[in-house]
């Protein structure tokens, strides 16, 4: 039981990295800049989107965005 919090706590984090990256990929393309100070301000622990004990309907067929892993910081 422990594991499988552990896993999805893991799905979550990876979840809002990847929807943090998309937000700071469509800061770039709109020009507005951020550093490094900024960033260490983002955490991936956020919770208050997660429905625990609700219902969920997947998918299958849905596409995710594409993780971008290089991004130039302003300095």
């Amino acid at each position: 039981m422990i594991k499988y919090n552990h896993l999805v706590a893991n799905c979550v984090y990876f979840y809002n990295v990847a929807a943090i990256n998309q937000i700071l990929i469509g800061l770039t393309n709109e020009g507005i800049p951020f550093n490094k100070a900024a960033l260490s301000a983002i955490s991936p622990y956020m919770t208050k989107h997660i429905n625990r004990f609700g219902e969920y309907t997947l998918d299958l067929e849905k596409k995710i965005w594409e993780l971008i892993y290089h991004m130039p910081l302003a300095n």
